[in-house]
């Protein structure tokens, strides 16, 4: 009954289930926005994968998603459907901005994100675990 509700409310709004490979790079590269609405989240890797494909994000503002997103992300308070709603109006309203803005948040999430500067990083923190 809830999915019949949602899917009758949903307007324009795509239920495409599990997808992978070119249809799903289709759907970010071509998405008027992509939201998170996490409540709980360790590193957001589906958030890297929005941004490496350069759409434009939502998401909500619980920890790892703010330390992905830093000071270029647009949130909204976890759990709050009245927030949710109005970020998701005025991210709309301001999606041509959204779209520029997601190329500059992709280019800075490709540097900070970088496997090579990952390992590096993480390589930096064994080796001053281990004293080497």
């Amino acid at each position: 009954e809830y999915v019949r509700q949602l899917r009758n409310m949903a307007g324009n709004t795509i239920f495409a289930g599990y997808v992978y490979g070119e249809r799903l790079a289709a759907l970010f590269r071509h998405c008027a926005l992509f939201v998170l609405p996490s409540d709980l989240e360790g590193l957001p890797i589906v958030l890297l994968e929005a941004l490496a494909y350069g759409a434009p994000v939502l998401a909500s503002d619980i920890p790892p998603n703010v330390e992905v997103l830093g000071d270029h992300g647009e949130y909204f308070k976890a759990g709050n459907v009245d927030d949710l709603a109005r970020a998701l109006r005025a991210c709309l309203r301001e999606s041509e901005a959204l779209r520029r803005n997601s190329s500059e948040l992709r280019e800075w999430a490709m540097v900070q994100y970088d496997w090579d500067a990952v390992c590096d990083a993480t390589e930096r923190v064994y080796m001053g675990v281990t004293g080497r």
